[in-house]
């Protein structure tokens, strides 16, 4: 298994998700409360609490129940009861099989994030090279960007410059 897609999914929970749905109909309506989420999720209030709180997991049924109740479309519900396999789950087997759907879903979506950032490289480079030159003619930024030690810190200095210059 992929060490740094397993210490990413190990940040991804179930319960991540149900909480963001809730704040985005709470947003939608004021006055929705988690009554009414457990409501329409088909679960008593306290049952809802204690998942959202770590105390009480999911059964799958009662995951797969879920993702249809919220139209997830296939591959959110693949995550969705994925994760709550890898949490919640007894079967060692098949946490392990979740586990792996879940490493192949995350490298599909680094692959897509780091293409559309090389994208938009391209396209920023000719705007990051105008900013260079703005920089290049004040004394104290490059005095306070070439007095950083490090490459990383170099980086940030000179982006933070960057953005102040644009702002």
């Amino acid at each position: 298994m992929d060490k740094g897609a397993l210490m990413i999914s190990d940040k991804l929970d179930y319960r991540k998700i149900l909480s963001q749905e809730f704040r985005r109909r709470m947003k939608r309506n004021l006055n929705y409360s988690l009554r009414a989420f457990s409501r329409d999720l088909n679960i008593s209030s306290s049952s809802l609490s204690k998942i959202l709180r770590g105390e009480q997991g999911l059964s799958p049924s009662m995951a797969r129940k879920i993702c249809s109740i919220l139209n997830f479309d296939e591959n959110k519900s693949q995550l969705f009861c994925d994760l709550v396999t890898i949490q919640d789950g007894r079967n060692h087997l098949m946490k392990g099989a979740a586990q792996k759907r879940i490493d192949m879903h995350l490298r599909d979506s680094n692959k897509n994030v780091l293409l559309n950032y090389k994208q938009e490289l391209t396209v920023s480079l000719p705007m990051f090279l105008i900013w260079l030159e703005k920089i290049k003619n004040d004394t104290t930024a490059m005095e306070n960007f070439e007095d950083n030690k490090s490459k990383h810190e170099s980086a940030k200095v000179l982006i933070q410059l960057l953005v102040k210059k644009t702002i």
